[in-house]
């Protein structure tokens, strides 16, 4: 036998038994690095679904409309004086205090080594203390026993504890006596209602009237034209007037809009001609936003 082809083989077996017994003693990777990577990127996606990057023809308005919030608290939220926003700009769409408690604590707790089950918010302690308790998770198997870290009371003390749903619209505010406000609203358009307001998330927020193309949109109240173009999808070309600081009216899928960005109307001023743009068919969609919420018209317009 070859000496030299032996040594070989001998040395090639030598170390192939010395790397699997070395194998042997490392301990498998740990299932809570993968939910630890998981609960960080859901937390990111937490982070970055709060930012809007202001693009070319957005006002501060347009962006409120967008995502259901009052514009009084997206300015103040973000220290925007005179409404004056521009392209580029980054918008926090909430207070940074505002995050999913639950992302936050999967990813600590997963960076420890536990795996979470529901996180408990403690109830009649919460406005004293404002603490949050995590919850650890049972099971059978043996696992080294680690802490789980507390959350930095600091950072968490005025945190909410809801789930983050960003684009998606929230449920409409609540009518009462009080926000009936004193405006004397009239109708928008003349025509038969052909889809009334709904509460449901992700229904129509609005109303729908049918009419002819080119018949006049008019003003329902006295106000300001806050926005005015084509930048907020599903809306065709859309008007939004501010009648003061709680609400706002929408008219869209206008076929020619009569107004400008910073005018102000009367009630009953045409501001727009009926159209289709962003729709099947010749129609208004019409809306009130009360706070950034939006409400259903039928309880402000005048019965027919």
């Amino acid at each position: 036998m070859n000496l030299k082809a032996f040594s070989s083989k001998t040395l090639f077996s030598l170390l192939a038994a010395g790397s699997l017994v070395a194998c042997s003693e490392h301990r498998p990777a740990p299932v809570y690095d993968l939910y630890a990577k998981s609960a960080q990127n859901s937390f990111s996606r937490s982070i970055d679904q709060s930012i809007y990057t202001v693009k070319p023809g957005d006002t501060l308005f347009s962006i409120a409309w967008m995502h259901s919030i009052d514009h009084q608290q997206l300015a103040h939220i973000n220290q925007i004086k005179n409404n004056r926003i521009y392209p580029g700009q980054k918008l926090k769409l909430r207070k940074s205090d505002e995050v999913n408690v639950f992302d936050q604590e999967s990813l600590v707790a997963a960076v420890y080594g536990e795996v979470l089950n529901k996180p408990i918010i403690s109830s009649s302690s919460a406005p004293k203390r404002k603490s949050v308790q995590v919850a650890r998770a049972k099971t059978k198997q043996n696992r080294p026993s680690v802490r789980v870290a507390k959350l930095d009371r600091r950072t968490l003390s005025r945190t909410k504890a809801t789930q983050t749903k960003a684009y998606h619209r929230p449920a409409a505010a609540k009518y009462t006596k009080r926000s009936r406000s004193n405006l004397n609203w009239i109708w928008p358009t003349e025509g038969p209602v052909i889809e009334k307001f709904s509460a449901n998330t992700n229904a129509n927020r609005g109303l729908d009237i049918a009419g002819k193309r080119g018949q006049p949109v008019r003003a329902t109240a006295p106000g300001k034209v806050v926005y005015k173009g084509n930048g907020l999808r599903g809306y065709g070309n859309l008007v939004i007037i501010k009648h003061n600081d709680d609400y706002l009216s929408a008219y869209a899928h206008n076929q020619t809009v009569h107004v400008s960005e910073n005018e102000f109307v009367k009630a009953g001023q045409r501001i727009a001609d009926i159209g289709s743009s962003g729709a099947k068919r010749d129609k208004l969609h019409f809306e009130i936003r009360y706070k950034g919420k939006p409400v259903d018209p039928m309880n402000y317009l005048p019965k027919k």
